[in-house]
Order: structure tokens, then sequence, then C-alpha cells
């Protein structure tokens, strides 16, 4: 007889970046203010979790970047605000590290 396995549960921030990244959707520029205000959001979360559950915030930066490295090809970033907002988790998942 074989035990049941349970099912790993998401973590509540991956979630949250999934969602908010919105896989599929070009954002275009007039979109893009409030696409990445929602995101630096979200990364503020990581960098608060990141002072005291350092290998959570790890996990959880590298997430955050691979999605906006995914993301980057489906959103009109000429305004640059993207491109900023990815240089200050870069530095929290090193700390974090």
């Amino acid at each position: 007889m074989m035990a049941k396995r349970r099912p790993v549960r998401q973590d509540p921030l991956e979630a949250a970046i999934e969602t908010a990244l919105r896989p599929g959707q070009f954002i275009d520029y007039r979109a893009g203010w409030d696409f990445v205000s929602e995101l630096g959001e979200i990364a503020a979360q990581i960098d608060q979790l990141a002072r005291t559950d350092p290998e959570r915030a790890v996990r959880l930066y590298e997430s955050f970047l691979a999605g906006c490295y995914e993301k980057a090809e489906g959103l009109d970033d000429s305004g640059g605000t993207f491109g900023q907002l990815v240089e200050t988790p870069c530095l929290g998942w090193l700390k974090a590290r």
C-alpha cells in the first residue's frame, strides 16, 4: 500500500509574484506604471522577509527575478521603470545569500 503524498503548498508570496507578472498578457506603456508598482510592493515584502527568513527570501528573489526575466519581452518598458525595479531585488538576493 502506497502512502498518500500531501500536495506541496505554494508559498503565498510566490503565488503573488506569479499573479502580478500576468503570464501571457502583454503590458503596454500605459499599464506599465501600475504593473511595476504592484511588483515593487511584492519586492518590498521580500526585502522585509530577508531580515527574518533569508533562506525563504532567496527562493522568492530567485522566482521574482526569473519571472521578471521572462516578462521582459512581454512589456513596453520604454520608460525604463521595469528595468529600474529589478535592480533592488538583485541586490537583496545578494545580501540574503
